[in-house]
């Protein structure tokens, strides 16, 4: 049958029947050619992928439902709450140093003592090498949103560094999350602010509990004494060790210089320890050479979100799982006042003091008490009527991670069994209890 086709002439010869085909070439109907509202949600196959950036301005008020993992830096401009495995990332909370208006620097002549803020310290081969200071800025509220940063300044050049690091843990409860040392390990993102003295290629390395482990981290800074975001994905691992409860999951490690044998390649995980990345510009060996971090977060995922802001209060209780101010001069209720009471023993024994731990710890924790002689810096008192000065607390009668028994050292002021005491400090004096992950 000829319906439907038309008769070409061909210049001359016998004309011939054709089909002419009617369907739009390719790409020539456009927008304007489609009347709005024509095209209805059933002429949309189901199977079709249609990408969200085609979606414009927005998906309106409409439910989204997917099955898959939603990837996004923000929610309302804001955050997803306690995704940041790092505890005092900000360096807001400050409790040892808490009585200076201006936290003075801490040598580090002590990885397990020299705290220049809480949960962070020193991962180092050779000590006095550097400072840490917890700098407070209202300068720098509109780059970063804090007014607080962490300073390593170096205090001499070290050409062997073997390795100097900042470090902070991560414990197992929130590590966990990651599954790191197990078949289904999954993928973290690190982020932070840097800013430098001088340019190069920096890093550090994320370290498991026994340090059997480690994923070095570079990037290149290439205009000093400015402020830099960086982020960096770090890949899972099924070896390794990693705690799952109250032990240290992982540590996150900033470089100051490692040696070749403290170094391997970045951006996967090598076996033994390794605190930063091969071919690190090493700060340690720049005399007064500065180092700033601020606003550290790690999360589960490869997408870095804004980094989590908490409050004060959450933030400081956080911190006091690990480390907590009993008493101490000047900080609290007063000058001389902590709000610590018990009573004798025995007679004219030490005084036994009951105490419920605002937040309870990690683990049992061990006692730091400050000690001096006669009535002088870091000795307590006890008030019973008149005042009588002992040097420190001994230790514990008995504790646990939720409570405790502190003991005085020796006679604390005579008295009887049942009198009770409450104690002061002197100048100096802290008492505090410690849980912390090295």
């Amino acid at each position: 049958s000829n319906d439907g086709k038309f008769l070409r002439a061909n210049n001359g010869a016998d004309p011939t029947f054709e089909t002419i085909s009617t369907t739009p070439a390719d790409g020539s109907i456009t927008s304007a050619k489609i009347e709005d509202g024509t095209i209805v949600n059933a002429d949309v196959n189901a199977s079709a992928a249609i990408a969200g950036t085609k979606v414009s301005p927005n998906f309106g008020n409409q439910e989204i439902i997917t099955t898959d993992t939603v990837k996004t830096p923000s929610i309302n401009d804001g955050q997803v709450a306690f995704r940041n495995m790092v505890v005092n990332g900000n360096f807001m909370v400050n409790q040892r140093l808490a009585n200076y208006d201006i936290p003075p620097a801490v040598t580090i002549t002590n990885n397990s003592d020299d705290y220049p803020c809480d949960m962070w310290h020193s991962n180092s081969d050779t000590m006095s090498q550097f400072s840490l200071q917890r700098i407070q800025d209202t300068a720098v509220i509109p780059t970063l949103g804090t007014q607080y940063f962490l300073r390593a300044t170096m205090l001499s050049a070290l050409a062997s560094p073997i390795s100097q690091l900042i470090t902070t843990p991560v414990e197992g409860y929130t590590g966990q999350r990651l599954r790191w040392g197990t078949s289904g390990a999954k993928q973290a993102t690190l982020s932070f602010w840097f800013r430098c003295s001088i340019t190069g290629t920096f890093g550090g390395s994320i370290s498991s509990a026994d340090n059997n482990m480690c994923f070095p981290y570079s990037f290149t800074y290439s205009s000093a004494n400015t402020w830099q975001y960086v982020t960096y994905t770090i890949a899972p691992t099924t070896s390794g060790t990693f705690y799952y409860d109250y032990g240290k999951s992982f540590s996150v490690n900033f470089s100051l210089g490692n040696t070749g044998g403290r170094q391997a390649t970045a951006g996967s995980w090598s076996s033994g320890f390794r605190g930063g990345p091969t071919g690190e510009t090493r700060i340690c060996e720049t005399n007064g050479a500065t180092l700033d971090i601020a606003q550290v977060q790690i999360e589960l995922g490869d997408t870095a979100t804004e980094f989590e802001h908490r409050s004060f209060q959450q933030t400081l209780m956080d911190c006091m799982r690990y480390y907590q101010i009993v008493i101490a001069n000047s900080t609290g209720g007063g000058n001389a006042t902590g709000g610590l009471g018990g009573t004798m023993y025995s007679n004219g024994s030490s005084i036994y003091c009951p105490y419920r731990f605002p937040v309870q710890m990690r683990r049992k924790p061990t006692l730091d008490s400050s000690s001096g002689t006669g009535g002088g810096s870091g000795t307590f008192r006890t008030r019973r009527g008149n005042n009588y000065n002992f040097n420190n607390f001994s230790g514990y009668n008995d504790a646990g991670d939720h409570s405790a028994t502190l003991t005085t050292n020796g006679n604390a002021g005579g008295g009887s069994v049942g009198d009770y005491v409450w104690i002061e400090t002197n100048a100096g004096a802290h008492l505090a209890l410690r849980a912390e992950l090295y």
